[in-house]
């Protein structure tokens, strides 16, 4: 729970949460840190997070020790902890820790620690079974669970705890009617009757107008069941309102002045000196507030109750039973003489008559103090008369001016923060401020203003000319017609942006707003106050994107590609005018549509949710291709570029370009088909080199073993075998010779350089060269070539193309 000190106040009690910077400590290395804070007004909770070592046990110990002092004194407190957090800690710091904890164990009252481990829990299990010191000590699941226990434990130890007063020993009485507990354990409100007079309030918890609503019913309850006879007594700990609301106190207020007619006294305690100040003000104004008294402690509040009328205080009590017997013979009296004389007579038999007799003797002695009594009561009433008519007026207001003196006191605690506030708020957005007599011309600048400008706040004229001086010429003519404009009252209020000169001689453009706080008995400007903060870096930089806008908006709407922009999800933000003619969509009537219109396949339209989804996960850019559905014509492939537009870290959009890849896939086909047939081009080359290569190897072999023989037997033979072995080697070239001339023109096929001319031809004279350059290895396989084309036959073709043909077909055959 290491996330609770970013609150203000508790998020189960509703308590304050107080904390100051030197009651954190960071290790120099980073290696743990411990912040310790106060929740309500006697909580303090702690988060030690990291390793602890022994730096932080020092700083801890006496950090805590002096809150502990400053704070609580010699109350009792609470504590709550998260164990978790100390996981890492050196066994030296727990330990530290465990012996801290045990020497203050007399103030804490309780002690609630959770996020431990099961080995934990056993050790304090066993450690409560030989130590008392250790009962204080409760294991919760929770810092919630932590903080209800506080609370019922506070609420516990209260004084409606104990059987009887233990200022004045009389019997407490509650009752489960004076009683009321809020649903989520924020604040509880109960009351007790000790004796028969006094009503003791106790809240615990969050104080609020819903505390004290309930406060009100459950008294208003008590009063009505309260016998009149008897008068009663309110005592409460203001203490629990010194924090609260304004709005809450005066509901407080108005719930006192409306029982205040029904109640002898009611007592405070824990009240601060300043309300002191102001009870004991309204008192001296107010007929009722004499009512109200200021007690230090609780102890002070009975004892006051006690010296009082304490005959009321418990029924059951006896008093002086001879004076209730004596009140009793009122009904036995009869009286003799006239009515000045007023003589009491008595029975003879009753042993009471003898002192009355006595009495009666001394009649004149009665008529004097009777004379001097009514006197007295004379002057008393005259006195009381006085005291009426002096505070007549004030008792008829007496709502009004409690009232006044709550918001005089609220108003200069709101005012004083809400200055400290404003000087803050002003630094810390370093904005000047001016002040401007319109009269007079005169002006007031703060230091900011001037630092805004490079200057010092001494070398600036306090006067409106200077300001004037500093304006743009090309702003100053509209900066005058607006402030003229506010005053007109075309304008609720003054507001201009311009540029003003600093001391370097360099413009800076400020935001100007102001507003009138002052006129004169005909409603004339007076007085006007108002800001001038320095815009200039965003005023630049915007500037600077509008430019930027510009140039993208130009290149968008020239562009022969589509940009369009999506939402999360995939809703139209933005579409290029170049949709219409790239798709027959009006770009106007597309915003708000939805992407996925524009695919005409089902698996693109799959393909595309489940890619802005990931978009939206990983932040990635990249390329989608789809077939792009149109509004009139038949669809056709586009191409996407994505990328996702980001904003603390999150894709709040995706921007796209489309752009029509039809030629581009034409030529991709066209260069498929181009490399299949490359592929069976080089196949058949490969082919025909093999059969080439083995068709040249048979002739060279012949003519080099006939050549061979020739050099070597020259001599021995006759001029009819060398003739043969000439003719043999002069057939062999020629087909070789023939067999490069068929590999120069499927070259020549192949590079499309063949002229075409078509001439009649005899095909058997063609197959008849093909066979004799194919004879030699047709020879050596076994394999026997006819050829069965009559003589006469003729065709039509490219010489050299047929024959190329019939030489491939025919070398794929031997």
């Amino acid at each position: 729970m290491k996330d609770i000190l970013k609150f203000k106040k508790c998020p189960v009690s509703g308590l304050p949460i107080t904390t100051k910077p030197e009651w954190k400590y960071k290790a120099k290395d980073g290696s743990c840190t411990i912040e310790i804070a106060i929740i309500g007004d006697n909580i303090l909770y702690e988060i030690p997070i990291g390793i602890i070592d022994g730096e932080a046990n020092k700083w801890y110990t006496k950090t805590a020790s002096k809150i502990i002092a400053d704070y609580f004194g010699n109350r009792k407190y609470y504590f709550a902890y998260d164990y978790s957090l100390m996981e890492n800690a050196s066994l030296e710091a727990k330990k530290v820790f465990i012996n801290w904890l045990i020497s203050n164990s007399d103030k804490i009252e309780l002690v609630t620690v959770f996020g431990m481990n099961q080995i934990i829990k056993v050790a304090i299990k066993t450690a409560r079974i030989i130590s008392k010191k250790i009962d204080k000590l409760i294991l919760t699941n929770s810092y919630q669970e932590s903080i209800h226990t506080i609370l019922r434990k506070e609420k516990s130890n209260g004084i409606l705890s104990y059987q009887k007063c233990p200022v004045s020993g009389l019997p407490i009485n509650i009752n489960n009617e004076w009683k009321y507990e809020n649903k989520d354990d924020s604040f509880s409100v109960e009351m007790g009757k000790i004796g028969e007079s006094i009503i003791f309030i106790s809240v615990v918890g969050s104080v609020s107008v819903r505390t004290i609503e309930a406060t009100t019913i459950i008294i208003n309850r008590i009063i009505n069941q309260h016998p009149n006879t008897v008068p009663l007594y309110l005592v409460f700990d203001y203490s629990k309102l010194i924090k609260e609301s304004i709005q809450t106190k005066k509901t407080f207020v108005n719930w006192l002045l409306a029982v205040l007619d029904k109640v002898e006294k009611i007592i405070f305690f824990g009240v601060n000196n300043t309300l002191k100040l102001t009870i004991n003000a309204t008192k001296i104004i107010s007929s009722k507030f004499y009512k109200v008294t200021v007690s230090d402690t609780y102890q002070d509040a009975i004892k006051y109750i006690m010296e009082g009328k304490g005959e009321y205080l418990n029924k059951g009590e006896k008093g002086n039973n001879r004076i209730n017997e004596l009140i009793g013979y009122l009904g036995k009296m009869t009286w003799t003489g006239d009515l000045n004389q007023k003589i009491p007579v008595l029975p003879k038999d009753d042993t009471f008559a003898e002192l009355f007799a006595a009495v009666a003797a001394n009649q004149e002695d009665l008529r004097e103090i009777e004379k001097d009594r009514d006197e007295a009561h004379k002057k008393l009433e005259k006195t009381i008369s006085e005291k009426d008519e002096a505070l007549k007026s004030v008792s008829d207001n007496e709502l009004v001016i409690l009232k006044m003196l709550e918001n005089v006191q609220a108003q200069e605690t709101e005012t004083k923060k809400a200055n400290e506030q404003l000087e803050t708020i002003i630094k810390g957005a370093n904005l000047g401020w001016w002040d401007w007599d319109i009269p007079t011309g005169d002006e007031i600048f703060n230091e900011i203003l001037a630092e805004n400008l490079g200057y010092k706040l001494s070398e600036i004229t306090p006067h409106i000319k200077w300001w004037e001086g500093k304006i743009h010429p090309d702003d100053e003519k509209q900066v005058f017609e607006y402030i003229q404009n506010y005053f007109d009252g075309k304008t609720e209020y003054y507001q201009h942006k311009h540029r003003l000169k600093t001391k370097s001689g360099k413009w800076k453009w400020f935001l100007d707003f102001g507003k009138v706080v002052e006129r004169d008995k005909d409603g004339k400007a007076i007085r006007m106050i108002g800001i001038l903060r320095d815009i200039d870096k965003e005023e630049r930089a915007e500037q600077t994107l509008r430019q930027s806008e510009e140039k993208y908006r130009l290149l968008t709407e020239t562009m022969k590609d589509v940009v369009i922009r999506i939402s999360a999800t995939g809703e139209l933000l933005y579409v290029s005018p170049a949709i219409k003619k790239f798709g027959g969509y009006k770009p106007e009537e597309e915003v708000g549509s939805n992407m996925l219109k524009y695919f005409a396949e089902e698996d693109d339209y799959q393909r595309a949710v489940k890619l802005i989804t990931e978009i939206i996960e990983t932040h990635k850019s990249g390329h989608f291709e789809f077939m792009f559905k149109t509004k009139n014509t038949v669809p056709f492939p586009v191409e996407h570029t994505f990328v996702p537009l980001i904003s603390n870290n999150k894709v709040y959009a995706i921007q796209m370009v489309l752009r029509d890849i039809s030629e581009r896939k034409k030529a991709e086909q066209a260069l498929k088909e181009s490399e299949a047939k490359l592929r069976e081009s080089n196949k058949t080359k490969d082919k025909f080199f093999s059969i080439i290569a083995h068709d040249l190897k048979s002739p060279f072999n012949t003519m080099l073993g006939f050549s061979q023989l020739l050099i070597n037997k020259f001599e021995k033979y006759d001029i009819q075998k060398q003739k043969k072995f000439l003719g043999i080697l002069n057939s062999d070239i020629k087909n070789t010779y023939k067999l490069l001339e068929n590999l120069l023109l499927w070259s020549q096929s192949q590079r499309g350089t063949i002229d075409f001319k078509p001439e009649k031809e005899n095909l058997y004279l063609l197959v008849a060269e093909t066979i004799d350059i194919l004879s030699q290895t047709a020879t050596n396989k076994s394999i026997i070539i006819k050829n069965e084309i009559s003589e006469s036959t003729l065709v039509k073709a490219d010489k050299d193309m047929l024959a190329t043909i019939i030489r491939v077909v025919s070398s794929k055959l031997v």
